[in-house]
């Protein structure tokens, strides 16, 4: 029996030319590191199924069932979080109670997601999901990774073990 924590890492935003895409590709390899059972999970694969919210058995619904814990990973745009994560997340309720749900706000600021972040949360909370912390946050995200995507500064890590191991608190 395969014990691992299915924990799935959404991708927020839709976006052409999305520098957190980097950042989810790099949550997802430390995810994989860690022990967790992970897969990247792109909003753009399921814009064309966020419309009609009468259809129960989508395959993000599928997701989030099987689902242990949720990694979202967004960009900050305007302040807020981008419009077809929103509807993806409201697409579903029940499937989130409980569910443990960090967050990493991504930003080519100084501030680093973190308005993402607190415009997140009352939505998370009040979609019955406990938010996990610490919270990351990935500032300047232009200039957090090399080329071939990974950090420049290795202690980028040390705050995400922190989030895996307070998913693992709640999920188990």
């Amino acid at each position: 029996m395969n014990d691992k924590l299915n924990v799935p890492i959404l991708l927020g935003t839709a976006r052409e030319g999305r520098q957190s895409e980097k950042v989810a590709k790099f949550v997802l390899v430390e995810a994989h590191q860690y022990g967790f059972d992970s897969q990247l999970i792109d909003v753009r694969d399921y814009l064309t199924t966020l419309i009609d919210k009468t259809k129960h058995d989508t395959p993000w619904a599928g997701i989030v069932k099987k689902a242990n814990g949720l990694i979202i990973v967004s960009p900050e745009y305007n302040h807020g979080y981008p419009g077809e994560l929103k509807l993806l997340l409201d697409s579903l309720y029940k499937e989130y109670l409980d569910l443990p749900i960090g967050i990493c706000g991504v930003s080519g600021g100084l501030v680093g997601g973190a308005r993402v972040a607190m415009a997140l949360e009352p939505v998370l909370i009040e979609i019955g999901a406990r938010v996990v912390r610490p919270i990351n946050l990935f500032p300047q995200v232009q200039n957090l990774f090399d080329a071939t995507g990974n950090p420049i500064d290795p202690k980028i890590t040390d705050k995400l073990k922190l989030m895996f191991d307070n998913i693992i608190k709640f999920a188990r």
